[in-house]
């Protein structure tokens, strides 16, 4: 389209003032339609545009809302799992404080119980070292020993349950040494003979004043039959209640 210095360069003085005055503002007209035009495409393309990220974002709101929905139902399971585990663990403890309770309570009954046992062993072996003495000192007198002392206990080592001197037949003079048991076993008779085969233990009586020779007893007031086959063999004699079960041999 040509436009008015275009015109004005081949018009007349009429031309000029007619398009000065009826062409010159359909053309301004047109043109300002035009740019109208343009400018309300632009808008258009913009509001569509605007309109579009809305809806995204409406989108990515409603998920997001979705998603706190989910995080805060979550978190109330999660602290309703809290307030289970922290009911569970005052049970525990709660059950753990009475199973310690109960724990003491036994350990003091065990105590008590370890107490009267230890008791009741204590009055067993004084009337088993007085059975002794006195089956021990029958034996002798059968045998034709005379007592020199007293039977005693000797500490040395642990203890000498029973320790005399007697006089023999022939006249020799012995020392008699008795290790005394409730329950008379093999394992304890293994032990006496090797404490009496012992130099540390046999020098430990001569400083007492107990010297070789030694006439070994083992007495219990009940015996096991092992007892007297092992005792024949480590020449240990053997005593019982009833009297001797198994002639010693003298320890040189």
């Amino acid at each position: 389209m040509p436009n008015v210095q275009d015109i004005q360069t081949v018009q007349t003085p009429e031309m000029a003032a007619w398009v000065q005055t009826i062409v010159a503002p359909m053309i301004q007209e047109q043109m300002e339609a035009t740019r109208q035009a343009i400018r309300k495409d632009e808008l258009g393309r913009l509001e569509r545009t605007i309109s579009e990220a809305q809806k995204r974002t409406d989108s990515r709101l409603d998920r997001l809302e979705a998603v706190v929905v989910e995080l805060a139902e979550a978190q109330k399971r999660t602290e309703a799992r809290v307030e289970e585990l922290a009911e569970a663990q005052k049970r525990t403890e709660e059950q753990v404080a009475k199973l310690a309770a109960t724990q003491l309570g036994m350990l003091e009954r065990l105590y008590s119980l370890d107490h009267r046992v230890g008791l009741i062993s204590n009055v067993l072996g004084i009337e088993a070292e007085g059975e002794a003495e006195e089956i021990l000192a029958y034996t002798l007198e059968q045998k034709g020993c005379r007592l020199l002392e007293a039977p005693y206990a000797l500490a040395v080592d642990g203890e000498v349950d029973v320790v005399t001197r007697v006089e023999t037949p022939d006249g020799e003079q012995v020392y008699v040494l008795v290790d005394v048991k409730a329950r008379a076993r093999l394992k304890e008779l293994r032990r006496w003979s090797s404490r009496l085969n012992d130099p540390d233990f046999q020098q430990q009586l001569a400083v007492a004043g107990v010297t070789k020779p030694f006439l070994p007893y083992f007495f219990g007031l009940r015996v096991y039959q092992v007892v007297d086959d092992e005792a024949r063999r480590l020449g240990i004699g053997v005593l019982d209640p009833n009297g001797e079960r198994v002639t010693p041999a003298l320890l040189a």
